[in-house]
Formats: structure tokens, C-alpha cells, sequence
């Protein structure tokens, strides 16, 4: 007794039309999908230039005072693609004291970061 096979299946595989289409909705979930990490990539890379500013903020911060007495002044100058504000004036309320504040502005004039300290005319307030 010879036994016959159960015949093969016409579809072995994916037609042309079903490839297609698994692209065209892979396209589609793509155009959706990356235009929302664009701005979370956006938005990642501000926050870690701001917390870089503001550590740089807080570096100029430890250095006034230390390599000479401060005197009130305001000063700009540049680092990397930034605009830094340095401004030592009188201490509003307390006499003999300095007030420091350091901004940092992006290439847009938007503000990074900023900080201050009151600052003895002879070196910093701890």
C-alpha cells in the first residue's frame, strides 16, 4: 500500500503584496514615531547644557575672592557658545560685603543658569 503525501501548500511564503505592506505601515509607525524622539533628543541635550552651565556657574562662584580681593565691577566674556555675566556689586543690606552673580546666557541670550554669593572684600562667605 503506497501512501500519498498531503499536497504542499501553494504558500511558502510572503507575497510581494504582503512585503509591501508590512514596509507602508512600518514607514507609517516611523514618520509618527521619530519626529517625537527628535524632540526628546532636543530637549535631553538643553538640560544637560544647563546642568554644564550650571556647574561652570558655580566653579566661577568658588573662584571669586581667591586669587585677589574682589572689586565691583560687570564683566562679560565668552566660553564655548556661551555669553558669561559677571557682577560684583555692593551688598544691598550689609555694609562690607560684596554681592557676586554669575549668568550664563546660550548663543541665543537665553538664560542657563545663574547664581550668587555674598562675598567679604577680603575673600568669600562661607
Amino acid at each position: 500500500m503506497i501512501r500519498r503525501l498531503p499536497p504542499k501548500s501553494r504558500r511558502a511564503g510572503y507575497s510581494l503584496f504582503e512585503t509591501l505592506l508590512a514596509f507602508a505601515l512600518l514607514a507609517a509607525v516611523l514618520a509618527v514615531l521619530l519626529p517625537g524622539q527628535s524632540q526628546l533628543l532636543k530637549r535631553f541635550s538643553r538640560g544637560s547644557e544647563a546642568v554644564l552651565a550650571q556647574d561652570y556657574t558655580h566653579s566661577l562662584l568658588d573662584l571669586i575672592g581667591l586669587d585677589e580681593a574682589p572689586q565691583p565691577r560687570a564683566t562679560q566674556f565668552a566660553y564655548r557658545d556661551w555669553t558669561i555675566s559677571q557682577d560684583i556689586t555692593a551688598h544691598p543690606e550689609i555694609s562690607g560685603f560684596l554681592r557676586v552673580t554669575v549668568t550664563v546666557f546660550d548663543d541665543r541670550g537665553r538664560v542657563l543658569a545663574g547664581g550668587s554669593r555674598d562675598v567679604a572684600r577680603g575673600g568669600v562667605l562661607q
